[in-house]
C-alpha cells in the first residue's frame, strides 16, 4: 500500500558529494570549525572485565571467570609433555640419570603413537575442560581476588573396580592389558640400556 501511494520517482537516494564518509580506522575524529579532522593518536579504552555473581556456599558472591590463565595452561603443557616423554622419564630413573646410555629408539613405538594422540587429546579433553570448568576467582571487599576451589572427592565405587579388574582378569580383556603392559615396561627397558 505504501509503495503504491508513494512519490518514489522524485526521491534520490545517493550520498552528496559534499558530504565526506570518514572509517573509524586509525585515531579518532574531532569537529574542528565544521569540518571533521582525524588525530593521530588512538584513543586506549579501558575495559572493565565482566562480573558476574554465582551462589557459593550458600550465599551469592561477585566473581570473575577467567578460562585461560597461564597457570592452567602451563598445567596442560607440562602434562602434555610428561605423557609424551614418560618413557624416557622412567628409562632416567632405571639407568640413574645416565644421559650416555640413553638410547631414544626404545621408545621409537611411543613416540609415533603419542605424538598423534596427545594434541588430539588436549583439543578434545582439555579445549572443553577450558570453558565448561572455567576457574572462579571471588573478588572481595578490597578488590583483590581470591580461587574459589570446588571441595571434590574421587570416589570409586563397586562398578568403577569392578570395570578395572576386568581388564586385567578377564580373558581377551585382561590378554590385550598385560601385552600393552609388557611392551611398555620392554621400552622403557630399551630406552634405558640400548639394544645391546
Amino acid at each position: 500500500m505504501l509503495v503504491a501511494y508513494s512519490n518514489t520517482v522524485k526521491n534520490k537516494f545517493k550520498v552528496k558529494g559534499e558530504r565526506k564518509i570518514f572509517t573509524s580506522s586509525g585515531g579518532p575524529f574531532r569537529r574542528i570549525n565544521g569540518k571533521l579532522i582525524k588525530d593521530k593518536k588512538e584513543i586506549k579504552k579501558n575495559v572493565v572485565p565482566p562480573v558476574f555473581f554465582l551462589e557459593l556456599d550458600g550465599k551469592p558472591q561477585a566473581v570473575k571467570l577467567r578460562f585461560s590463565p597461564p597457570l592452567r595452561i602451563l598445567r596442560i603443557i607440562l602434562l602434555a609433555l610428561i605423557i609424551l616423554f614418560l618413557p624416557v622419564i622412567i628409562a632416567l630413573f632405571l639407568n640413574g640419570f645416565d644421559f650416555e646410555r640413553l638410547e631414544l629408539g626404545g621408545s621409537a613405538v611411543w613416540f609415533c603413537i603419542v605424538v598423534i594422540i596427545v594434541p588430539v587429546f588436549l583439543i578434545k579433553r582439555y579445549r572443553i575442560e577450558l570453558y565448561e570448568n572455567p576457574w572462579i576467582y571471588i573478588i572481595k571487599e578490597n578488590g583483590k581476588e581470591k580461587r574459589y576451589r570446588t571441595k571434590s572427592k574421587i570416589t570409586i565405587t563397586k562398578e568403577d573396580a569392578r570395570s578395572i579388574g576386568r581388564l586385567f582378569y578377564v580373558p581377551w580383556g585382561c590378554l590385550a592389558t598385560w601385552a600393552i603392559i609388557i611392551i611398555f615396561c620392554m621400552m622403557c627397558y630399551l630406552t634405558a640400556f640400548g639394544f645391546d
